[in-house]
């Protein structure tokens, strides 16, 4: 009789160790467009930014009016992230593609001037959907644009834009004598949060994080600045 109560004990001290909370998946949120009046952040963005700069607004600014470019069938929450479902529920004020640094430091301008909170989306595989940021009535900055990738042979070195994506990256440096980076295995996932995150992949456990190997950053800070960061590095053999 004993060893009956004590084993019964026993499975009911397992069954307590073993339960868990689970998430319901059945209730989704529903996407709420944002219905602020940006009015001031698009007159911003048009005068500082190129014509060939793409902006994408949500259908409340006068952005819309009369141009079939800014209907919101084109201000598409689910397709700005690798995260589908209806995880993702905020809405930005404004998507903008950039080009080159001095979009950024543009857009950084207005985002200062007004009041705004920036996020930087790079390839959009965030799980916690980060690069659509925390908040509604934000900035996005699209980096996809800035995705060029120079590979120095002499010096065993690469350059790469914030928006390159890690399956380009891992051909390019093949390419050129058989190189590569200790990066992640999914090839669509964009270069810039994945080394700013760490950048756990195959190589890790012998060669570190890609953040380990990183050299510099070019970025540009919260005033428009565009500025330099050294990292720190220890070679390894």
């Amino acid at each position: 009789m004993i060893i009956f109560i004590s084993n019964w004990f026993f499975i009911l001290f397992l069954l307590c160790i073993f339960q868990i909370n689970l998430i319901s998946t059945t209730h989704l949120p529903n996407y709420q467009f944002t219905r602020t009046n940006n009015n001031d952040l698009y007159t911003c963005l048009s005068t500082l930014l190129p014509l060939s700069v793409r902006t994408i607004y949500p259908c409340s600014t006068i952005a819309n009016q009369n141009s079939f470019q800014y209907e919101c069938v084109h201000f598409n929450i689910t397709n700005l992230s690798a995260i589908h479902g209806g995880r993702i529920s905020r809405s930005p004020a404004v998507i903008v593609y950039v080009t080159d640094s001095s979009d950024v430091q543009n857009v950084l301008v207005c985002a200062t001037n007004l009041n705004y909170v920036v996020n930087a989306l790079s390839g959009g595989h965030s799980y916690e959907g980060y690069g659509l940021g925390s908040t509604y009535n934000n900035i996005i900055i699209n980096m996809e644009g800035i995705n060029y990738i120079n590979i120095n042979q002499h010096d065993r070195t690469g350059t790469f834009g914030a928006g390159a994506r890690l399956g380009p990256i891992y051909y390019e440096a093949y390419q050129s004598d058989n190189y590569t980076i200790n990066a992640g295995v999914c090839p669509w996932v964009g270069l810039a949060g994945h080394a700013l995150g760490g950048g756990h992949g195959l190589l890790s456990r012998r060669h570190g994080l890609l953040s380990d190997n990183v050299l510099e950053m070019k970025a540009v800070n919260a005033q428009g600045r565009y500025i330099l960061i050294i990292m720190a590095y220890v070679s390894k053999k």
